[in-house]
């Protein structure tokens, strides 16, 4: 599988890379920092004989002609390699698949892996609770003298040992599957190259790369291997991962330096194309790399945790302090006892119970689960997520920066109006609306205009010559307007279509599948040339972001002097381009601009931008005028492309080939206006003409209509809390438009132009005094949750220029987002940094969304970075945390709300866990209070952890969102954790303790039916389990006759052998001789410890409960407080059948009664986790409006159910588990506390419903309850 390579971090010893390698060069030292740089070396050493031996028989050195006939044994000079490329049928192209690919990082082995998922803090309670239950069996072997020992210790060592590892293999197993399913999102997307192979350009695999690939590399792309350059067009590299400059370096093709790091014509794997393109050949790939050489010593460098992470971390440190306070605590508390001193069984049994009744064992297992689960639906739905934990943190998202090109709109655009001639525009009619030019009819639009006219012909040059743009093949059967394009952007799209609309307006036919007029009169007006650096290349200067404008030099024809004229094409955003212009065009004539002009441009600008409209503007200007005195001649076209233009200035010199206009030896035009940057004014002030001052051609406007959508989606997050912020590069006109179309700007707010407007103010100053925001002493104050506040002014809304911003103090910048409506226009990548730094220190957790290379910055300085998966760079891509492939802002609104999803469910699932703690600690904390025996056993309570609690835990992840989760304020993570004191006092003070009033109630009816008061239990914990007794003290013994008056008592004796008639013992009814001498031993044994010496002095008239057989004849198995053999002690003989066609032993004594009511005990907890369950489905919402559409919870409820049934009928559970069957009447005790859980919770979410509904705020009851 192919991966998007990941950022390397560069260690200590290569920190001086460069000073390395030149150290190496110069021999002058020997120590591992110069072993280091002779490696770096080494890797670009060539691999021929002949080249190895030459002192500059480097791959960055050699003459190119050498390295591809020697290096590459390839017969091609490197002008015909640039062309041509590797050819198709060269065997080293098929023995290269996947050659480029660096080695995988050094992971853990699966083992270690492995037991890492075992050695968690929970994992290790766990551990620790097994360990003690070996020591406490082992004690008591030792202590037994060979009598028999109760293995219930060692049963659940060895359950909690089987526990911890079975959990430990669910975790590794949903962590792998999650790793998988991240594996697969990857996969879809591996990183694509273009190359040149038989003359033909193509597409492949990164990996796919193989040494001697021509390859082509274009702004925002990065850089798959290690490239000498063949040819550059104002190529900057960004390098500073590698070498530690700051600036990016431009690139060329001739060698600089000996040292690689230094030297221009060298492109390293890992660094990335910021400005312009260039075409280079491969000469090092994967591990061979320079920076595959680094990373092989590299160590990756810690990420932090996530906030999820930081949540589970915090709720596991929680609930593990809580654990081991208690548990020490008690221990301490039973150590004080003599005999627990002695033989301290029983407080590590405690401990062991505490430990495992606070571990919510299934924990871990549902946070991977969800977090798998969430981010495989974001990708269906068209967000890939590169960290899983990142979905949670979008969820939290208080403030969205979003693009509005191609997020907020379709980024289809279609020329809507052009601007030609100065005319004063009366309404956007007169501004010729093209749009129908669109229609396949060669009919003109109306109003109609002179397709002929010359100021057409310039308008089309700009438009249609400055443009790469083409149609593809397989779309020309299509109408003009529905073909696809490519190598270019949306605007260029708009224009090619425009141009090739008009084009066949002109001649008045329909458009057809063959012919492409608009890409044949870029031919027939090629681009001019310039010899450099050995190479003939094209004059331009690529668009960017900083200047908005494109410009090149080429040949037009010219229809009024009917031959091909050297001109300067530019287009850009309409003002920048205008700023320079001193004249326009107007037929075949250049008129100046004058005020009157100027006022038309900006009356025009004003309707089209307030349309929302993208204002493209074109100016020109032709370099063959005499006064100009430049020198341009046309190459003969039949040389081929090896010789050049004549292009040089009136001193000779050659046009430059820059970046950046600043540096141009041609004219662009300097600003004529002294106030202008798109602020309209009514009067601005133009300077004289000057001397390379442009012509302006007109303005084409684009429309780009919102996505369908986004408004809904905006509308969403501001019921949802969340502040949707537009940052573009569009006119601060175009850009307000669009944000009152999606919502951002509401329809009745009102900005502070809007303001001035309707309040007849001259400057934003008197405006800002009129809608003052907020008090100043406030805006000073600590920033932290700033961002809850509200403008305190009239005006909701503001637009802030990137040419204001670019002025505003750091507290200026915050005070913007105290704007309900907030929108900034014409900024420049570099400034989106800022707005997402201001934001983040209102409060803010900040989304941001970015294309660009510039971007990358402020995609990384975000909380959440969201590239797009169509228009982004690889930079871009690399820098976000998750990608969105359709670049539409509803998958992010979508993301959020999945995000805030995960969260709830997770404090659903925790809320339902901890719920179940109290009745399994209570039995625990009432041996120590009231020494009764436990109503819950260890092992009983990992069963409900591990068995019948685990699937309906992880079915909460599957719950849907509640109705309301967009719209509630966004989660503090300051204040709004995972596990809060509302959630605890939910789980425990509230559900937990009703629980486990449901759990005793259950055990003491049970026990009841068995013959057992509930009082005769109370301090019964340490007998009543086993006779003879290890003491001659009779206080043991119950001073009353514990058997009570329960149900099952009549029942039991009537089937019962042995009874005491008339004071004796009458054993007629046993026909096992062994079984009566045992009775009889049993009973010479109690005489000897002074119980009484006659049977009838077991016997008592007043013992209440024995019915029939009282007074002087009951069943002697049953005894009374003087018998030893009764309920408060374990029947030795149940092992034993009687005679007397009983099918089984029928006694039923304390043992067996206390285990059929820890068994009531445990299905009482299913019993009422059935109704915590369905109420912690919603946290305000009933059952009723929830539904029940939660199949994995149905399933839950019903394996629960089915587990329970298992543990307590399946014959030889008991065995291990120490359970009983129960009577179906026993499954009903627990129903009246699951009922008044549901309908407590109902009530409460009810009440809190009608309070938000009437009050529209939260009351009493949701503050203090509401998890």
């Amino acid at each position: 599988m192919q991966h998007e390579p990941a950022p390397i971090s560069i260690p200590t010893e290569f920190s001086k890379t460069k000073e390395q390698i030149d150290e190496s060069l110069n021999n002058n030292k020997q120590d591992d920092d110069d072993e280091s740089g002779e490696k770096l070396m080494e890797a670009m050493k060539c691999t021929d004989g002949q080249l190895r031996s030459r002192t500059d028989g480097y791959r960055h050195l050699v003459p190119l002609d050498d390295l591809i006939r020697n290096e590459l044994s390839l017969d091609f000079t490197a002008s015909e390699y640039l062309s041509q490329g590797m050819p198709k049928d060269d065997p080293r192209i098929e023995e290269g698949i996947g050659g480029n690919a660096l080695s995988p990082a050094k992971v853990k082995h699966w083992l270690l892996v492995f037991l890492g998922h075992h050695t968690g803090v929970f994992n290790l309670l766990l551990w620790f609770g097994g360990v003690l239950c070996f020591i406490g069996y082992s004690i008591e072997v030792n202590s037994a003298d060979g009598k028999d020992v109760d293995p219930s210790n060692l049963y659940l060592g060895i359950v909690l040992v089987v526990v911890v590892f079975l959990t430990g293999i669910f975790s590794w197993l949903q962590e792998a599957k999650a790793s998988k399913t991240m594996d697969a999102v990857n996969a879809m997307l591996p990183p694509q190259v273009i190359v040149v192979r038989g003359g033909e350009e193509t597409q492949i695999a990164a990996k796919d790369l193989i040494v001697g690939d021509v390859l082509l590399v274009t702004t925002g792309e990065k850089i798959p291997c290690d490239i000498r350059m063949l040819s550059v067009t104002n190529m900057k590299v960004e390098q500073a991962s590698l070498t530690g400059e700051p600036d990016a370096v431009l690139k060329s093709v001739t060698k600089t330096h000996e040292n690689p790091l230094e030297s221009d014509n060298i492109c390293f794997f890992g660094t990335s194309c910021c400005e312009g393109n260039g075409v280079g050949i491969v000469v090092l790939i994967g591990d061979n790399t320079i920076m595959g050489m680094i990373a092989g010593l590299a160590a990756s460098g810690k990420v932090g945790d996530s906030p999820i992470e930081k949540e589970i971390h915090r709720f596991i440190m929680i609930i593990s302090g809580v654990a081991v306070f208690l548990g020490v605590l008690f221990f301490c508390i039973m150590m004080t006892s003599a005999a627990n001193r002695e033989t301290p069984i029983r407080p590590i049994i405690f401990v062991i119970g505490i430990i495992v009744a606070n571990v919510p064992e299934g924990l871990l297992a549902t946070v991977t689960v969800s977090l798998t689960l969430t981010a495989k639906k974001l990708f269906q739905k068209g967000v890939k997520v590169k960290a899983l934990e990142s979905v949670e943190t979008l969820g939290s998202t208080t403030c969205i920066c979003s693009d509005k090109t191609g997020t907020l709109t379709q980024n289809k655009m279609t020329a809507s109006h052009i601007y030609v001639s100065m005319a004063k525009p009366g309404s956007p009619d007169d501004l010729y609306n093209v749009s129908p030019l669109a229609n396949q009819s060669p009919q003109l639009p109306t109003p109609q205009f002179d397709l002929n006219d010359p100021t057409m012909d310039k308008l089309m040059w700009c438009s249609n010559v400055v443009n790469t743009s083409k149609f593809t093949e397989k779309s020309m059967v299509e109408c003009v307007q529905e073909r696809d394009c490519v190598d270019g952007n949306a605007s260029d799209f708009a224009f090619l279509k425009f141009a090739e609309n008009l084009m066949w307006k002109r001649d008045g036919k329909i458009p057809n599948a063959t012919e492409k007029k608009a890409q044949t009169q870029r031919k027939e007006s090629p681009q001019a040339t310039v010899p450099f650096g050995g190479e003939v290349k094209e004059i331009v200067i690529p668009f960017n972001s900083k200047y908005k404008f494109m410009v090149i030099v080429a040949w037009v024809h010219d229809p009024v002097t009917n031959r091909r004229r050297p001109a300067v094409l530019m287009k850009g955003a309409a003002e920048r381009i205008f700023q320079r212009c001193g004249k326009y065009a107007i037929g075949d004539e250049e008129l100046p601009i004058d005020d009157a002009k100027v006022k038309s441009f900006i009356e025009a600008y004003k309707r089209l931008g307030s349309l929302g409209e993208r204002l493209i503007g074109f100016c020109m200007k032709f370099l063959d005028d005499e006064e100009d005195g430049f020198i341009c001649r046309e190459k003969d076209q039949t040389v081929g492309s090896k010789q050049s233009d004549t292009m040089k200035t009136k001193d000779g010199d050659d046009f430059l080939i820059v970046g950046d206009p600043d540096d141009a030896n041609y004219p662009l035009g300097t600003q004529q206006y002294d106030v202008w940057e798109g602020d309209i004014m009514d009067a601005p002030s133009i300077k004289p003409m000057a001397a390379d001052a442009m012509t302006w051609v007109g303005l084409i406007s684009l429309i780009d209509p919102p996505r369908e959508a986004v408004p809904k989606s905006v509308k969403l997050c501001r019921e949802a809390g969340v502040k949707v912020v537009m940052v573009t590069g569009d006119h601060p006109l175009t850009a307000k438009a669009i944000a009152r179309k999606v919502n951002i700007i509401k329809a009745d707010a009102m900005t502070v132009e809007d303001y001035m407007e309707a309040h007849n103010l001259d400057t934003k100053v008197e405006a800002a005094q009129h809608a003052r925001i907020a008090d100043d002493d406030e805006c000073l104050n600590k920033m932290e949750n700033a961002h809850k506040r509200a403008t305190k002014s009239h005006i909701e809304a503001k637009v802030v220029p990137g040419w204001e911003l670019k002025d505003m103090s750091s507290l200026e910048v915050k005070m913007s987002f105290m704007y309900r409506d907030l929108v900034f226009a014409r900024t420049s990548p570099e400034q989106k940094l800022k707005i997402v730094n201001a934001a983040q220190q209102m409060g803010h957790v900040v989304a941001v969304t970015g294309d660009g290379v510039n971007d990358s910055p402020a995609l990384k300085g975000a909380d959440i970075g969201c590239a797009m998966g169509i228009a982004g760079t690889d930079v871009a891509k690399e820098a976000a945390d998750m990608i969105l492939m359709t670049d539409d802002f509803s998958a992010i609104v979508m993301g959020i709300e999945e995000g805030r999803l995960i969260f709830d469910n997770l404090k659903k699932s925790i809320a339902y866990t901890l719920s179940s703690n109290i009745p399994e600690i209570s039995p625990f904390l009432m041996m120590i209070i009231i020494n009764m025996p436990q109503t819950l056993t260890t092992i009983l309570i990992l069963c409900v952890d591990l068995g019948t609690d685990m699937l309906p835990a992880i079915s909460l992840a599957y719950e849907k969102a509640e109705s309301d989760i967009m719209s509630r304020p966004p989660r503090d993570a300051e204040v709004d954790h995972l596990v809060t004191m509302k959630l605890i006092s939910f789980a425990y003070l509230q559900i937990g303790v009703i629980q486990a009033l449901a759990g005793f109630y259950s055990f003491f009816c049970v026990t009841y039916d068995y013959g057992f008061l509930m009082g005769d239990l109370v301090g019964a914990n340490a007998y009543y389990m086993e006779w003879p007794v290890d003491s001659d003290k009779p206080d043991y013994y119950n001073s009353a006759c514990p058997c009570g008056g329960g149900t099952k008592v009549n029942d039991a004796a009537e089937e019962d052998p042995i009874y005491i008639r008339d004071g004796e013992l009458d054993t007629d009814g046993i026909d096992d001789d062994d079984l009566k001498s045992d009775i009889l031993d049993d009973i010479d044994e109690c005489k000897s410890k002074n119980l009484g010496t006659d049977y009838s002095d077991w016997n008592d008239g007043n013992v209440p409960g024995l019915g029939k057989f009282s007074p002087g004849n009951w069943p002697f198995t049953w005894g009374c407080q003087y018998g030893a053999i009764k309920p408060g002690v374990k029947c030795k003989h149940g092992d034993k059948k009687f005679t007397g066609g009983a099918e089984a032993n029928p006694c039923y004594k304390s043992a067996t009664a206390v285990k059929h009511g820890q068994t009531a005990a445990f299905v009482s907890i299913v019993i009422v986790q059935w109704a915590d369950l369905l109420i912690c489905k919603t946290r305000t919402l009933s059952l009723h409006q929830q539904g029940m559409s939660n199949s994995v919870m149905i399933l839950g409820l019903f394996t629960e159910t089915l587990l329970c049934l298992v543990l307590c009928y399946v014959p030889g559970v008991e065995v291990a588990l120490g359970t009983q069957p129960l009577l179906a009447v026993h499954w009903f005790s627990s129903f009246p506390f699951s009922m008044f859980i549901f309908f407590y919770d109902e009530v409460r979410k009810y009440i809190i419903r009608k309070h938000r509904r009437f009050h529209g705020s939260a009351g009493w009851l949701e503050k203090y309850t509401y998890y």
